[in-house]
């Protein structure tokens, strides 16, 4: 697991791998891009299930709020591998269909014994669905990936929608809006709503630091901004709109109130070093 941290984690070699690869294939359609992301996101799909880093801890310390969950990385920074996970499996959605994908998959899956010979295409993604997206959503479940608010609602949005089939879509979308409830064991809900009418201010902030706030809402109005352009594409469900809550919006222009001389924001609390200005308004999507 050391040596998952320091390769999987967001910003490092193999989720940087996925994410360059991922843009240089949608931006250019250069199917060396594709091929080489489909084969390496299939691995990853192979191995993501076992991952869980209780037995490492605390020998190697994560970022997991106090707790002994996570998966690759501490429940926190696990958010975002699960994001450019799902992220990744629907960007290199057509190359799964590539002969050469197929033939490279198949014979690596026969050599090893692999229960499932990935000799189709409908094969590979299943893997990836399963060993993915499926596995992001039992991992929110099980509080082995936790963030402050918005992050973990962010992974399973991210891997509902890569995941486009309509039961197990629809659950996970339904998961997002059930309200929480605490000390059974697993994660009951999404508490998206709850959220926004009981925590989120008039002002549109929650109850955090101004970095946090941040974090945590350029997070949420993804999960928004996610269902929404699901929705746009033909996908089904039957929930009121994220972004159409009137406390988003607040959310959203809540730092303009908190920008000073327009240079930034004030590092109170944990938002930054004694003395440093920052902009705290970058959202994702807007």
């Amino acid at each position: 697991n050391h040596f998952a941290h320091f390769y999987i984690k967001n910003e490092t070699l193999y989720l940087n791998a996925l994410n360059n690869l991922s843009k240089a294939y949608l931006y250019t359609g250069d199917k060396k891009y594709g091929k080489a992301g489909a084969i390496l996101i299939d691995r990853l799909a192979d191995i993501y299930p076992t991952y869980d880093l209780r037995e490492y801890l605390p020998r190697f310390a994560n970022i997991n709020g106090g707790s002994i969950a996570g998966k690759a990385v501490g429940k926190i920074w696990e958010c975002y591998v699960a994001e450019y996970l799902a992220n990744a499996y629907d960007a290199f959605w057509p190359m799964f269909e590539d002969p050469e994908v197929i033939e490279y998959l198949n014979e690596k899956a026969v050599y090893y014994g692999m229960e499932n010979d990935k000799s189709t295409a409908v094969k590979i993604r299943q893997n990836i669905e399963d060993g993915i997206c499926r596995e992001i959503f039992r991992g929110v479940l099980d509080m082995q990936i936790q963030g402050n608010f918005g992050l973990h609602q962010m992974s399973v949005a991210n891997a509902a929608v890569a995941l486009d089939h309509k039961k197990d879509t629809g659950e996970m979308v339904d998961w997002l809006y059930t309200a929480s409830v605490a000390g059974v064991g697993y994660n009951t809900g999404g508490d998206i709503e709850r959220k926004l009418v009981e925590t989120v201010y008039r002002d549109g902030m929650n109850w955090e630091s101004p970095y946090y706030n941040e974090l945590g809402i350029s997070d949420f109005i993804d999960v928004g901004i996610n269902l929404n352009r699901y929705k746009e594409a033909g996908g089904e469900f039957d929930r009121i709109s994220i972004l159409e809550h009137p406390k988003s919006l607040q959310m959203i222009n809540s730092f303009q109130l908190m920008t000073l001389i327009r240079r930034g924001v004030k590092p109170m609390g944990d938002s930054s070093a004694d003395g440093y200005v920052t902009v705290l308004a970058k959202v994702k999507g807007i």
